[in-house]
């Protein structure tokens, strides 16, 4: 057979199957032969698709299983019964699936394209032979097994979470957690009573158990029970997305309508919300999740809050979304010891972290004789699960926002926009993990279905926002820098707009950074003096906020508000946190330092040259007279203020690189400003620059005078 006549005869064959299902589905049951006969050609037809997905060419199993997900797939939420009639045919696709998943998930055939088509099949099998799960064959009918072969198929679903696949392809953890979800889903009427639904978890994971439990239980059981608290990282990352695929279900389900807060997938994520939300936060301060992991934890976070506030619209649990928020709040708290934070480790758990890391590591014995009295010849490295302080930043610098504005729901926001995943943005998952399907068209951002949207919203908050993001965006740690990169392109759309914004809220931008800038944080010192060198570039007089000069500078000391502070004491301000960056204990301060002292420098040189003032601005029109004379006064006031504190302060300061770049500076400024602007200050000028020649010569030189 040729691949075409092959393709042709799988579909032909599914859309028989299908229409034959659904139209019986709509009709009294019938046992007429001719029915019966229709039956048997299908049961037929399904075993031949499910054997076609072992064939070892790559296109033909691909379209066998596309063919399955069509014969067996239904119209809307709740599948329909299966007819016993196929319960052969359904068993031999069960087993054939669980060989297949098994066989390219892991081991020499590992093919993650076809791990992914095998997937999505195995999840609408098990969900159409849902009412089937209870069956079990006797010896007279050892071929129509179903219940058994159902968990034996669960059981090759979840091995494809942290398998050889995931590890080609990390999105497989996704599809299999989409498949776990209709597997979960497919029959949640809260009409039906399911068998041992209502009895606790136990604490240790029990497999029987978990294999007694009905869909919708067991996969959560088995996620939060077992999965997580695997010792391969591979394994437990990748835990995150699948469980999304479950919570963003759910989540999509109550905000749809909320009489589906009573489904029974929905009701069961309800009652372990809280657990749930705690599994995202410790995957998220995991130091081994990948990006995939990491923001499927986001978007997990926002639709446990899209939940919650389901349920407060239908009227029961008003206090979940204040508890979650305040739970997620406390988690990315500002110290290791700070209670519920995610960065906190029990003594038990740095135990495990330590033996997990020294396996196979060579380490010799020493830690593990001192340890048990108390003496750790181990490095430090703080955080939950070996993960410092750094690592979580971006997402501390959101919840800090968030605290600041008093908005909760403005970190959820932050956390929708700050993914970048391509997957995020594909067909197949663009609308099933938006903001309006995961919070609902009530919230902040629910309402938008874009990222243009969202970021209009977020506007009256971009005065608080953006000294904490463009700070957070010079970190020092990488990951933090790129995870608020992309936050900062989603809040302010990047290029112009982004200038726009800063713009529009730059005095309290600069002085926000500049307070910053002396943290006692040597992080937040890094990233202030970063921002600050950015920001700064190509302001003018009356954009730092106009005023005269300054002749006392002791005027910088007194404390205004924003927008009373004139220019003058902002350019100081900006040169003593430069000289302060430059003379830090920090070598990343000082480099920092260094980036932010040269754009001071050039910034000052610029407000000084009365030519950059009165040139032609970009729009073409020329400046009037007024205008002329307003920037010539402008760029005395600066030359004055520059001039008096660099040779009084400036050319005095301890670090070297600190004078170099004032004497610099100041050559800078001579060669631009007016004279009748330098005379006054010319033989103090002289003076001061013989002093700092003298001191910065070097020792040789004094020698060989």
């Amino acid at each position: 057979f040729q691949v075409s006549e092959v393709h042709g005869a799988a579909f032909l064959g599914a859309r028989c199957c299908r229409a034959f299902r659904v139209l019986y589905s709509k009709k009294e049951p019938d046992a007429t032969a001719s029915v019966d006969e229709c039956w048997n050609l299908i049961d037929s037809i399904i075993d031949s698709l499910g054997r076609g997905t072992l064939n070892s060419d790559e296109t033909v199993g691909n379209a066998f299983s596309l063919a399955l997900s069509i014969a067996l797939s239904f119209d809307g939420n709740d599948a329909p019964l299966l007819d016993t009639r196929i319960y052969a045919g359904t068993t031999s696709v069960l087993t054939s699936l669980d060989t297949a998943l098994r066989k390219y998930g892991n081991g020499d055939h590992t093919d993650e394209a076809r791990a992914s088509s095998l997937a999505n099949a195995a999840g609408i099998v098990l969900a159409a032979s849902t009412s089937a799960a209870g069956f079990v064959a006797d010896n007279s009918t050892p071929n129509r097994n179903v219940g058994p072969a159902r968990i034996q198929c669960v059981d090759a679903l979840f091995s494809l979470i942290g398998s050889n696949a995931f590890r080609k392809d990390p999105e497989i953890a996704l599809v299999a957690g989409e498949a776990l979800s209709d597997y979960a889903d497919a029959y949640g009427s809260d009409s039906v009573v399911w068998e041992s639904a209502l009895i606790d978890w136990p604490d240790t994971y029990s497999e029987d158990y978990a294999n007694n439990l009905p869909p919708h239980q067991q996969v959560l059981y088995i996620l939060l029970r077992r999965e997580i608290m695997d010792s391969s990282p591979h394994k437990r990352t990748a835990v995150a997305p699948a469980l999304l695929a479950l919570v963003g279900r759910a989540a999509r389900l109550a905000n749809s309508d909320s009489k589906f807060t009573k489904r029974a997938l929905v009701a069961e994520v309800i009652n372990h919300l809280a657990e749930i939300q705690a599994a995202f936060i410790s995957l998220l301060a995991d130091p081994k999740s990948k990006q995939l992991s990491r923001e499927s934890c986001c978007i997990g976070l926002a639709a446990c809050q899209g939940i919650a506030q389901a349920v407060a619209r239908a009227g029961a649990e008003l206090k979940l979304s204040d508890e979650l928020s305040d739970s997620l709040l406390r988690s990315f708290g500002q110290t290791t010891n700070f209670g519920g934070s995610a960065m906190m480790e029990t003594r038990a758990q740095n135990t495990q972290r330590r033996q997990r890391n020294d396996q196979g590591s060579g380490v010799d014995d020493a830690n593990s004789i001192t340890e048990p009295f108390g003496i750790d010849t181990a490095t430090e490295v703080g955080g939950a699960a070996g993960l410092g302080e750094a690592a979580l930043g971006a997402y501390r610098e959101m919840a800090a926002s968030a605290l600041a504005l008093g908005r909760s729901d403005v970190l959820y926001a932050l956390f929708l926009l700050s993914i970048s995943h391509p997957v995020w943005f594909s067909p197949g998952s663009r609308d099933r993990y938006s903001a309006s399907a995961l919070l609902g068209e009530f919230s902040l951002i629910g309402s938008r279905t874009n990222s243009a949207e969202m970021r209009e919203a977020l506007r009256p908050h971009l005065s608080k926002l953006i000294p904490r993001m463009l700070r957070a965006c010079h970190d020092p740690n990488k990951q933090t820098r790129e995870q608020m990169n992309t936050l900062w392109l989603g809040v302010t759309g990047g290029g112009a707009e982004s200038r726009s914004a800063i713009t529009e809220n730059l005095l309290p931008t600069i002085d926000i950074l500049m307070e910053d800038a002396s943290s006692k944080l040597w992080r937040a010192r890094v990233g202030a003096c970063g921002a600050l060198a950015e920001v700064i570039v190509g302001r003018s007089w009356k954009e730092l906020g106009g005023g005269g000069p300054i002749l006392d500078d002791d005027d910088i000391f007194i404390k205004t508000s924003t927008f009373n502070t004139i220019a003058a004491v902002r350019l100081l301000r900006l040169w003593r946190v430069a000289m302060r960056a430059l003379d830090d204990v920090r070598l990343s301060v000082r480099e920092s330092g260094e980036a932010l002292a040269r754009s001071v420098r050039s910034l000052s040189i610029r407000l000084c040259d009365p030519s950059a003032s009165l040139s032609t601005p970009a729009n073409g029109i020329k400046l009037t007279l007024a205008e002329k004379q307003e920037a010539e006064a402008y760029s005395r006031s600066a030359a004055s203020t520059c001039l008096g504190w660099l040779v009084k302060h400036g050319l005095n300061q301890p670090c070297a690189e600190a004078v170099g770049v004032c004497v610099s500076c100041l050559l800078g400024i001579v060669d631009v400003v007016q004279p009748v602007t330098l005379q006054p200050v010319l033989s103090e000028l002289i003076g001061a620059l013989l002093m700092a020649m003298s001191g910065l010569e070097p020792a040789a030189l004094n020698y060989l005078q």
